[in-house]
């Protein structure tokens, strides 16, 4: 089995963390994969602080529509020090660390 760690179904999402691929990719190296007689698991990440609606939907439809063999959904754990932290420390539920 491959894992692929692609993380959001949103191209917006996939840009403003820097991942560097583009969704197009994401079909057919999985296709080409399963070709090839490997199985593919697809790792996703939620909880993004641009995460909305809209790119929930987008995520769900990349699962749903292509064809993993098994998927890992995971929430965003945001660490001090790692770029996701920046965004979530404005977000008013989740306290800034070292306030207080």
């Amino acid at each position: 089995m491959i894992s692929y760690g692609i993380e959001s179904g949103s191209q917006k999402i996939l840009d403003q963390i820097q991942k560097g691929i583009h969704l197009e990719q994401v079909d057919s190296i999985i296709r080409l994969t399963k070709k090839a007689g490997i199985r593919a698991k697809g790792h996703f990440m939620i909880g993004y602080p641009e995460e909305t609606p809209e790119t929930l939907r987008q995520t769900l439809a990349l699962i749903l529509n292509s064809p993993f063999d098994e998927i890992n959904l995971s929430f965003l754990t945001p660490y001090p020090g790692h770029n996701s932290m920046n965004g979530c420390a404005t977000l008013p539920v989740l306290p800034r660390i070292g306030a207080g």
